[in-house]
């Protein structure tokens, strides 16, 4: 009798936790340019303006090119 209620104290508070992790999720983000179709557009250009340069370390097998621009990066 007290493992049938155990058992069923344990499907409630799993069924709690499912509802409130799918209503938690349920949220959706929009960005700025749906919300309002007048935004802009003609204010981006390409190539941007700004340039950034991106500094990483790497590890290869030593027979393999060690020259980063000839790799693949996944």
């Amino acid at each position: 009798m007290k493992k049938r209620k155990v058992n069923a104290l344990l499907a409630i508070v799993l069924s709690l936790t499912m509802l409130v992790g799918v209503t938690g999720c349920g949220k959706e983000q929009q960005l700025e340019a749906e919300i309002n179709p007048d935004t802009p557009a003609t204010e981006v250009q390409f190539p941007l303006k700004e340039t950034a340069e991106l500094s990483f370390i790497t590890s290869a097998p030593a027979t393999s090119t060690q020259e980063p621009n000839e790799r693949v990066i996944f």
